[in-house]
């Protein structure tokens, strides 16, 4: 499975904590939507601080991706410290010149 840079980047800097890699992935303005938490937030600072919060351990692990030239769609196996562990989820990714403006994060 081939997976796109952005994601596979936001991936890595997810399992590994590493705020700045994550970060790195966003536009300054970009939406995160985490429909299961019914969490949205905009902006790098809000993003950082959500990740920053995060509650629990997790890591992602993408089973499947669709790629256009402007979105993709990516579903992983989450696992960790959380109750129902795995879970998989499917990320809803919109670029804005080559990175993310739009993350929607919904439960499969």
């Amino acid at each position: 499975m081939k997976i796109p840079k952005i994601a596979e980047t936001l991936i890595q800097a997810s399992n590994e904590r590493d705020v700045e890699m994550y970060l790195s992935c966003f536009t300054q303005n970009a939406i995160y939507a985490d429909i299961g938490e019914k969490e949205t937030v905009v902006g790098k600072k809000a993003i950082e601080k959500n990740f920053r919060e995060m509650k629990y351990e997790v890591h992602t692990e993408p089973t499947h991706i669709e790629e256009t030239s402007d979105k993709i769609t990516m579903k992983v196996k989450a696992t960790g410290n959380f109750k129902g562990s795995p879970l998989h989820f499917q990320y809803q990714i919109k670029l804005q010149s080559g990175l993310i403006q739009d993350l929607k994060i919904d439960l499969i």
